[in-house]
């Protein structure tokens, strides 16, 4: 792939840089998974049902945060649907396990497709 020529709102060309190998790919998958981790709500998230004030039932995803005095409880997502916090519930009980998968083919010359595949998914790249 080459870098690719957009025009700017100003009317003026940009250059975009483009991923170029697979080791790119995965190297900036683990970068974002890393990054969305870190700053995102730490602890053990849970699916729960919840009730909101005026609006009725709702569905939320709470992360369990562990202090010196115990334990606060911080609601990351709420949904109408229950399938919807289980799933976000569930995806964030996966970064470590992607991230262990995607760990093993840095350096590696022929990456593997199942790897690679997780990687363009956390990049949203679908070629």
């Amino acid at each position: 792939m080459t870098p690719t020529e957009h025009e700017c709102p100003t009317g003026e060309h940009a250059v975009v840089a483009v991923i170029t190998t697979h080791s790119d790919i995965i190297a900036r998958a683990i970068e974002k998974l890393e990054a969305l981790r870190d700053t995102a709500a730490p602890g053990e998230w849970h699916a729960w049902r919840m009730f909101v004030p005026l609006e009725g039932p709702r569905f939320g995803v709470q992360a369990e945060l562990e202090q010196s005095w115990g334990y606060e409880i911080e609601t990351v997502a709420t949904s109408e649907r229950a399938e919807n916090a289980e799933l976000i519930a569930t995806l964030h009980r996966t970064i470590e396990p992607q991230l262990a998968v995607l760990r093993t083919q840095v350096g590696v010359v022929q990456v593997d497709g199942f790897a690679l595949a997780i990687a363009r998914a956390v990049l949203g790249v679908t070629a």
